[in-house]
């Protein structure tokens, strides 16, 4: 059975990335453009994962983090960040993600972070 992964983020080019990499993975990759869209799509569908952005317009991947980490999915955080940065991806920790990856994303250390989340 393919795992099936929802990606959050704003950034088209990097969900698109993200997409490509996942399918060459093996996994189903889902994607939405914000918290708001993922909230809505995680009432009506389970993931194997849920990969997130940490910085988004409406709601950001904190607020994300918190209104979904009671689910028990595995959460990667993905981020860009700087050092303003790094206290939000603490912050995420703190709520519930499973572990951060930082953008550039190296495809190698992607699949190996997936595989582990999703096999716990």
């Amino acid at each position: 059975m393919t795992k099936k992964i929802l990606i959050v983020d704003d950034d088209e080019f990097y969900r698109s990335l993200l997409v490509k990499a996942l399918d060459a993975f093996g996994f189903e990759a889902v994607t939405v453009n914000n918290g708001y869209e993922a909230m809505k799509i995680c009432e009506n569908h389970l993931f194997d994962l849920i990969i997130t952005d940490i910085f988004m317009p409406d709601m950001d991947g904190l607020e994300l983090i918190k209104n979904i980490s009671s689910r028990k999915t595995p959460i990667l955080v993905i981020s860009g960040a700087n050092a303003v940065g790094v206290d939000y991806l603490k912050t995420a920790m703190m709520f519930g993600a499973s572990d951060v990856l930082y953008k550039p994303i190296e495809f190698d250390i992607l699949q190996e972070k997936i595989d582990r989340l999703i096999s716990q």
